[in-house]
């Protein structure tokens, strides 16, 4: 069973730029869920660099490394007006986050650790 946790609107800021310093190293896939058009997937297993909440205009900011080049060629997702945000852990070592607007769709963004390389000897 997986246990949800809302997250505060005043929390907002310092919850996403705490999901940035946890998450740094891993994949995040971004799933759009919309009753009119069905689920979508924006990016799946990419490597995530940084999200922000913006109060002033009201956004939150997810960037992605789309490329794994140095400098990465990224993707900035934003998700206006959000309403809620919540946060669960589904299984050990993943991480959830949905993000809901007024009037579009939900945002799932869904973290996953990188696979380690195997140590050479």
């Amino acid at each position: 069973m997986t246990d949800t946790q809302g997250i505060d609107r005043d929390a907002w800021p310092t919850f996403f730029d705490g999901l940035t310093q946890d998450q740094e190293g891993t994949l995040i896939t971004i799933e759009i869920v919309d009753q009119t058009i069905g689920d979508q997937f924006e990016v799946e297993r990419k490597p995530f660099l940084a999200s922000t909440y913006d109060p002033r205009d009201d956004v939150v900011v997810v960037t992605v490394d789309l490329s794994g080049d140095n400098p990465p060629t990224v993707l900035r997702h934003l998700i206006t007006q959000p309403t809620e945000v919540d946060l669960s852990a589904p299984a050990p070592g993943l991480t959830s986050v949905r993000v809901l607007t007024a009037d579009g769709p939900a945002n799932l963004l869904h973290f996953v650790p990188r696979r380690a390389l195997p140590e050479s000897d």
